[in-house]
């Protein structure tokens, strides 16, 4: 157990500062977003059925073989000549998969790449203190816009973006007929759930990979949240994109506040012929990177998270 006089680190939460974090903040962004790629890999890597019947093949390949062939043609030390066939065969068994991951990785970077690139190169990117410091989005906003950082122990270790917005009702409007989870709304039913409540987004979270086992992407969304809804009386729900599988962290704590998915591009909505097609796609290591990881919208309503703090 620590002394009583030992000093732990300080952590706290505290607006965003221009010139201190400009360019911290787009690091941390950015390396959130190509974090995806380690992910994305080993989820089609071992998620494609050719991986699992290459190794049938390449570990029956020579016990089936010396079945099949005579001692005479074998040779007289069996041991011997089966462990110099399988090191002449090892980089024929092991070839496919390395290319398989090679061209895994080598798509999903170009695409999170090209993420990565396209929200660094956004306006509130460009002039975060601008943006998040009572700018609204395209003019319909509903309150101050606000960006916060992390500390510990003086250093920056994570961020979070809050965007106040009625204009957040045409994104979600974006994602309706067969995209819709629900198969049975269509956009008059989902203009009619969202229209009458403020939204407010969390536009960034991003967090430094060594310190997230720690919670810290909990302790700043409990943060958020709660000083969203504390400060505007009116906000009534949150809501937040996510990426299934790849940002895992980030859906833990989301869903022990109370998230829940609202809202999703489902693989099993798209036509027989055009899901075949992107299994091939995959399988091959050619993937449609914007099909196979595209956004869920997750939601948290005032009361849910009322009912939780009670």
């Amino acid at each position: 157990m620590p002394e009583e006089n030992e000093e732990i680190p300080p952590a706290s939460i505290r607006p965003y500062e221009h010139e201190k974090d400009f360019k911290f903040i787009r690091y941390l962004i950015g390396a959130s977003i190509l974090s995806r790629t380690g992910p994305a890999n080993i989820h089609l890597f071992w998620s494609n059925p050719l991986i699992y019947i290459w190794v049938i093949i390449s570990t029956t390949y020579i016990p089936i073989k010396r079945m099949l062939l005579s001692d005479e043609e074998f040779g007289k030390d069996e041991f011997k000549e089966m462990v110099i066939e399988i090191l002449m065969k090892l980089p024929v068994f092991v070839g496919p998969p390395l290319i398989l991951l090679v061209l895994l990785n080598w798509c999903h970077r170009r695409y999170f790449n090209s993420i990565m690139k396209e929200v660094i190169s956004r306006e509130d990117m460009k002039n975060p203190k601008s943006y998040y410091n009572g700018q609204t989005f395209q003019g319909k906003g509903i309150g101050e816009s606000s960006i916060w950082v992390l500390d510990y122990d003086d250093r920056q270790i994570g961020v979070v973006a809050i965007e106040k917005s009625l204009d957040l009702v045409n994104e979600i409007k974006l994602k309706d007929g067969s995209n819709l989870k629900n198969q049975e709304e269509n956009k008059e039913d989902l203009k009619a759930k969202f229209d009458d409540f403020h939204l407010i987004r969390i536009r960034h979270l991003a967090t430094s990979v060594p310190f997230r086992p720690a919670g810290i992407d909990l302790e700043l969304l409990n943060f958020s949240v709660t000083k969203s809804f504390k400060e505007d009386l009116k906000t009534e729900r949150i809501m937040i994109n996510l990426i299934p599988i790849l940002d895992q962290v980030q859906i833990e704590a989301i869903e022990a506040i109370g998230f829940i998915k609202s809202i999703s591009t489902q693989f099993n909505s798209k036509p027989f012929w055009n899901r075949i097609w992107l299994f091939f796609r995959s399988n091959i290591g050619w993937p449609d990177c914007k099909e196979v990881w595209n956004e869920e919208v997750w939601v948290l309503e005032r009361s849910r998270f009322d009912s939780k703090v009670d």
